[in-house]
C-alpha cells in the first residue's frame, strides 16, 4: 500500500513527489506559498470541469428523451404488455 502526503494546511491527499498541494498551494516543504491568483485558477477550472460534465449529461439525457419519445411514437418500442386487461 502506497502512503500519500498529507497538506498540512489542508489535509488534501498527495502525491509522494509533491512539491505543493494541489488544493491550497501550500509548499510541503515548508517554502512558501503559491501565489493566490494560480490556486484560485485551479478552483475555478475545477468547477468549469463540472459544470461542462453537468452540460453534457444534460445533453445526453435531452437526446435519449428524443429518441425514445420518436421510437415510442412510432411503434418500434410497445408497451401493450405492461396494460392491465379488465375482463368484466
Amino acid at each position: 500500500m502506497i502512503m500519500k502526503k498529507l497538506c498540512p494546511n489542508c489535509g488534501t491527499q498527495l502525491d509522494n513527489d509533491a512539491v505543493f498541494c494541489t488544493s491550497c498551494g501550500t509548499n510541503i516543504n515548508n517554502g512558501p506559498k503559491l501565489p493566490h491568483f494560480i490556486t484560485s485558477l485551479n478552483k475555478r477550472m475545477n468547477i468549469t470541469a463540472i459544470l461542462i460534465g453537468f452540460a453534457v449529461l444534460g445533453v445526453f439525457i435531452f437526446i435519449f428523451s428524443m429518441l425514445f419519445s420518436f421510437l415510442v411514437a412510432n411503434g418500434f418500442i410497445n408497451f401493450s404488455v405492461f396494460r392491465l386487461n379488465n375482463h368484466n
